[in-house]
Protein backbone atom coordinates (compact mmCIF):
# COMPACT_ATOMS: atom_id res chain seq x y z
CA UNK A 1 0.00 0.00 0.00
CA UNK A 2 1.37 3.39 -0.97
CA UNK A 3 1.29 5.97 1.79
CA UNK A 4 0.48 9.55 0.98
CA UNK A 5 2.52 12.41 2.30
CA UNK A 6 0.85 13.97 5.37
CA UNK A 7 -0.60 17.44 4.97
CA UNK A 8 0.75 20.46 6.82
CA UNK A 9 -2.19 20.43 9.25
CA UNK A 10 -1.71 16.79 10.19
CA UNK A 11 2.02 17.36 10.68
CA UNK A 12 1.32 20.32 12.98
CA UNK A 13 -1.19 18.25 14.96
CA UNK A 14 1.32 15.41 15.26
CA UNK A 15 4.07 17.74 16.47
CA UNK A 16 1.78 19.38 19.02
CA UNK A 17 0.73 15.97 20.36
CA UNK A 18 4.39 14.91 20.45
CA UNK A 19 5.22 17.94 22.60
CA UNK A 20 2.31 17.04 24.88
CA UNK A 21 3.56 13.47 25.18
CA UNK A 22 7.07 14.53 26.15
CA UNK A 23 5.74 17.13 28.57
CA UNK A 24 3.61 14.47 30.30
CA UNK A 25 6.53 12.04 30.44
CA UNK A 26 8.82 14.64 32.01
CA UNK A 27 6.10 15.78 34.42
CA UNK A 28 5.39 12.18 35.47
CA UNK A 29 9.10 11.47 36.02
CA UNK A 30 9.47 14.65 38.10
CA UNK A 31 6.45 13.75 40.23
CA UNK A 32 7.84 10.25 40.84
CA UNK A 33 11.32 11.54 41.70
CA UNK A 34 10.05 14.20 44.11
CA UNK A 35 7.71 11.68 45.72
CA UNK A 36 10.51 9.21 46.34
CA UNK A 37 12.80 11.94 47.66
CA UNK A 38 10.19 13.22 50.12
CA UNK A 39 9.27 9.66 51.14
CA UNK A 40 12.93 8.80 51.76
CA UNK A 41 13.35 11.94 53.88
CA UNK A 42 10.31 11.05 55.98
CA UNK A 43 11.47 7.44 56.30
CA UNK A 44 14.87 8.53 57.65
CA UNK A 45 13.23 10.90 60.13
CA UNK A 46 10.73 8.28 61.35
CA UNK A 47 11.49 5.91 64.18
CA UNK A 48 11.50 2.13 63.72
CA UNK A 49 7.81 1.83 64.61
CA UNK A 50 6.77 4.40 62.03
CA UNK A 51 7.93 2.64 58.87
CA UNK A 52 4.39 2.98 57.56
CA UNK A 53 4.98 6.74 57.23
CA UNK A 54 7.01 6.15 54.06
CA UNK A 55 4.19 4.20 52.40
CA UNK A 56 1.54 6.60 53.63
CA UNK A 57 3.48 9.57 52.24
CA UNK A 58 4.20 8.20 48.77
CA UNK A 59 0.94 6.42 47.94
CA UNK A 60 -1.15 9.22 46.44
CA UNK A 61 1.59 11.20 44.66
CA UNK A 62 3.10 7.99 43.27
CA UNK A 63 -0.29 7.01 41.88
CA UNK A 64 -0.70 10.43 40.30
CA UNK A 65 2.77 10.16 38.73
CA UNK A 66 1.95 6.77 37.23
CA UNK A 67 -1.37 8.06 35.91
CA UNK A 68 0.46 10.93 34.21
CA UNK A 69 2.84 8.44 32.57
CA UNK A 70 -0.07 6.27 31.42
CA UNK A 71 -1.78 9.36 29.96
CA UNK A 72 1.44 10.18 28.08
CA UNK A 73 1.49 6.72 26.53
CA UNK A 74 -2.16 7.03 25.53
CA UNK A 75 -1.45 10.39 23.90
CA UNK A 76 1.48 8.84 22.08
CA UNK A 77 -0.56 5.93 20.73
CA UNK A 78 -3.46 8.16 19.70
CA UNK A 79 -1.02 10.46 17.92
CA UNK A 80 0.44 7.55 15.94
CA UNK A 81 -3.00 6.58 14.61
CA UNK A 82 -3.47 9.91 12.82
Amino acid sequence: MIQQRPSEQSRAAYLSSDIGVWFCRVLGAIVLAVTLAVGAKIATDASANEGWAFLFTIMTPMGIGFLILVAAELLNRLGERR
